[in-house]
């Protein structure tokens, strides 16, 4: 390591190495009382008297930042920030899962119990139909048979090929009307805000297993009401409806709540989830303001040090012209758009179509959202699923969009420096025309006293 020579308080010379700290072995260690050799050299702290006030590990970093200012400012005021933020929506997207998770859970208790009453009562009307078609057969076998007694036999041979068509049809018709049931609660049952299996399971799955585990407590509710308290099929079944739970061993989604807290503070709200209840509101007005003032300051503060380290790189390699004026603004534009191209290749991994209803997306609908999230439009025509979203897909899915934000404000401030320039050339027209015209009122005026004079 290269050394420098350096003199102290004493005029003696002292060996130090390239961050100013002294060799060990130039260190004289003297008497105890001795005051006149009690001071320290300053040379001694990194950082000279700063680092005697502020202590050697800051005098480290002041020297890292010097030393490696791109490096430095992009981790500290760049990606340090941004994960700051991804933890922000952990924490407070954490509490706002479990202020909405009992509503979510209520709806899903009353969805899958309005399922069960609409299926019972169209299994009573098929039954109907059923004994209907039987009396319906008997009728014709009694009027073919001319003789007074009746063959039971040939009654039940009668029967079993009268009514089998009947049968067959009423059961297929059965299958269907449970199958388009389960269907439609299958989409209709919500997930934003719990999880009730592996982060990992469908959202059909997901949906087949509170369906079951309703069923299944819908069932032990009925029996006990039927053999404990001595009530009708129909009371307990009623009772049991209103009271069963298929969601019991669900548990706050985490990770969609930081996911729904990031659409909040970055202002995208794609509109497919919201807070329902009072207390998720009010922590959505008073929490989310803070949030949303917070990642405006950051992203500034990220989208300005990435410029001023862009523009430093181009004055390095000799195009001062991306630094200022139009091809500057052109520039990062062009930058704005390679982004929203990466993000439009990467957002099939996080979007899967299949389940979410919205059919195969072509290059043309990823772009689309990739485009309506830069831009903070989120229509919510596309978005990103909550069922699936993982914990570790908050450390990837944001910080590419936050990188996008970045980007649109290096575009923004590039395009306000640009309308800048512009408007001093236009103030330097104003106040040239507003010379012109006092220099006219001042001929004017001189003129005026002359012939006054006259």
């Amino acid at each position: 390591m290269s050394s420098s020579s350096s003199k102290n308080s004493t005029g003696e010379k002292d060996e130090t190495n390239i961050a100013g700290i002294p060799h060990v072995t130039n260190i004289s260690f003297r008497p105890e009382g001795d005051k006149d050799h009690d001071e320290v050299p300053p040379s001694f702290f990194p950082g000279g008297l700063q680092g005697l006030v502020t202590g050697p590990s800051e005098g480290r970093i002041n020297f890292i930042e010097r030393k490696c200012p791109r490096i430095y400012n992009s981790i500290v005021k760049i990606f340090l920030p941004l994960l700051l933020l991804i933890c922000l929506a952990f924490f407070c997207g954490h509490f706002l899962a479990d202020l909405e998770s009992d509503n979510e859970i209520s709806s899903n208790n009353r969805k899958l119990s309005l399922l069960y009453k609409t299926e019972f009562l169209k299994l009573g009307d098929i039954d109907d139909a059923i004994k209907n078609s039987y009396d319906s057969c008997i009728t014709q076998y009694e009027e073919t048979q001319q003789q007074q007694f009746v063959n039971i036999t040939d009654l039940s041979i009668f029967l079993g090929t009268c009514t089998q068509a009947s049968v067959n049809k009423t059961r297929s018709h059965v299958q269907d009307l449970r199958q388009e049931s389960y269907n439609r609660l299958y989409d209709s049952l919500n997930q934003n805000w719990i999880i009730c299996q592996n982060s990992t399971t469908p959202r059909y799955a997901q949906s087949e297993f509170i369906t079951w585990k309703w069923f299944t407590s819908f069932y032990e509710l009925r029996s006990y009401y039927v053999d404990e308290e001595n009530l009708s099929i129909e009371a307990a079944s009623e009772l049991a409806a209103n009271e069963a739970s298929g969601t019991d061993e669900c548990k706050v989604h985490t990770a969609a709540g930081a996911l729904v807290w990031f659409t909040i503070f970055s202002t995208i709200g794609y509109g497919h989830v919201a807070p329902e209840t009072v207390g998720g509101r009010i922590m959505t007005i008073t929490l989310g303001l803070l949030s949303i003032i917070c990642f405006t300051a950051i992203i500034g503060q990220a989208g300005y040090v990435l410029l001023t380290i862009a523009d430093d790189a181009f004055f390095r390699i000799g195009l001062q012209r991306l630094t200022k004026g139009y091809a500057s603004v052109f520039f990062w534009l062009i930058m704005l758009v390679v982004w929203t191209l990466i993000n439009t290749w990467m957002a099939p991994t996080y979007i899967n179509s299949e389940y979410d209803g919205l059919g195969p997306l072509s290059f043309f609908d990823y772009f689309w959202f990739s485009y309506i999230t830069v831009t903070t439009v989120g229509f919510g025509d596309i978005f990103i699923p909550h069922d699936e979203f993982r914990a570790g897909d908050m450390f990837y899915v944001p910080l590419i969009n936050l990188l996008g934000f970045v980007v649109l404000s290096t575009f923004l401030q590039k395009l306000s420096e640009f309308f800048s320039i512009l408007y001093k050339r236009e103030q330097k027209l104003l106040e040239l025309l507003e010379k012109r015209r006092n220099a006219e009122v001042e001929i004017t005026s001189r003129g005026e006293i002359g012939d006054e004079e006259h």
